[in-house]
């Protein structure tokens, strides 16, 4: 009886055992299958991403910049595509009055897009749990938060739905040659803060003050500057080395601003300071789309669960705009198109990408025509259609 018994419980440990040896070679017939299906995947991407945006230079770049160009006034043009993870950059233009060209070394103002980062920095740190998941102004700011204020939630100001104006009233007019911001101090601001009262809560409506008072809020929670925490804590660990903001007055070597201008005519650059958080970041093309291209890849970021969060709907608005954390959510025949412009003395700056796809474009621009977000939009249409 013990003889059978022992026969049994060997053919049972041998069956196991043939068993296992089959599932662990069905796993790796299936992981190098999966593998080498990847890889045909991904040659064959780039073999169709060539011939796409072939089409698409032919086509599409060289009529748009026709456009651009066509009042006379506009200069410098830089536009880049993403399909996948691979990147397209291309340079039109000049850069100044000398008539240097655009190219991978220009730095341009990028305004508003800088908030799609700020909202980036604020959802890291929810996940991170430094913040309750959705906390208000005075969970941070304590007693120093105005009585008017004690309300507000930190979403409203990332999403221009706490009812602010767009700048504070007791904000210094802008006079040639004179930058009003620089002068303008920390204490200004939480003046101006406790003077509001917020209107028509939930509705959207562009706020920079919004930005502003919500960046130097996380960088006084945080102990920190606003300039120096969002490159420990975004940039930096995103690889992006270039970007800098014009208050910090510092280039890289070997970069260089483009020269703005308005209507055609050469203007002065206007440094943001106590309004970095709102619009102060300068960037080259290819850094931008290293960023553009992080965000439509979120769970490759280091950071997955706040990128999801910054590009979440927090908030839905009318003709079904649905805002995010910086960003905007449009409705399009072909999907949604997740995107954010920017305007910042004399430049123009446009990103989107289509929420199904890991396609992207980013348009620059150092004059101040407003058709940089009709030839951004227009550009990622060609390109769902290919």
């Amino acid at each position: 009886m013990k003889r059978w018994f022992s026969y049994f419980i060997y053919t049972l440990i041998l069956v196991g055992s043939v068993f296992t040896l089959f599932y662990l070679f069905r796993v790796q017939v299936d992981n190098k299958e999966k593998m080498e299906r990847a890889s045909q995947l991904n040659n064959a991407f780039k073999v169709i991403s060539k011939i796409a945006i072939q089409k698409i230079e032919s086509e599409d770049l060289l009529p748009l910049y026709t456009i651009y160009q066509k009042n006379g006034k506009n200069r410098g043009l830089a536009i880049g595509i993403t399909y996948g993870v691979n990147s397209f950059p291309y340079y039109y233009g000049t850069s100044d009055e000398k008539g240097s060209s655009i190219n991978e070394k220009t730095l341009f103002e990028i305004g508003a897009i800088t908030q799609t980062m700020t909202g980036l920095w604020f959802a890291r740190m929810i996940d991170q749990e430094r913040l309750p998941h959705d906390p208000l102004l005075h969970q941070i700011l304590g007693s120093s938060t105005p009585l008017n204020l004690k309300s507000i939630r930190l979403i409203d100001l990332a999403t221009h739905t706490a009812g602010f104006p767009m700048m504070p009233a007791n904000f210094p007019a802008e006079e040639r040659g004179h930058n009003p911001f620089e002068h303008y101090s920390s204490q200004d601001l939480w003046s101006s803060l406790a003077s509001i009262q917020p209107e028509k809560r939930g509705v959207y409506h562009y706020s920079n003050l919004g930005f502003a008072a919500l960046g130097e809020s996380l960088a006084r929670f945080r102990g920190g500057s606003y300039p120096a925490l969002l490159r420990a804590e975004i940039l930096n660990p995103l690889g992006i080395q270039s970007m800098v903001f014009g208050s910090e007055g510092a280039i890289p070597p070997s970069y260089h601003i483009a020269q703005p201008y308005r209507g055609g005519v050469p203007t002065y650059r206007l440094p943001l300071y106590r309004f970095d958080a709102a619009g102060g970041i300068c960037s080259t093309l290819p850094d931008l789309l290293k960023y553009i291209n992080a965000m439509t890849y979120p769970d490759r970021t280091p950071f997955p669960k706040a990128t999801h969060l910054a590009l979440k709907s927090w908030s839905k608005q009318k003709e079904g705009l649905e805002l995010g954390l910086g960003w905007y959510k449009s409705p399009h025949r072909f999907g949604t198109i997740i995107w954010k412009n920017g305007g910042a003395g004399g430049f123009r700056s446009f990103v989107g990408f289509w929420a199904d796809l890991p396609l992207s474009v980013v348009l620059l621009s150092n004059s101040d025509d407003e058709v940089i977000d009709l030839l951004g939009m227009r550009l990622l249409e060609s390109l769902r259609k290919l």
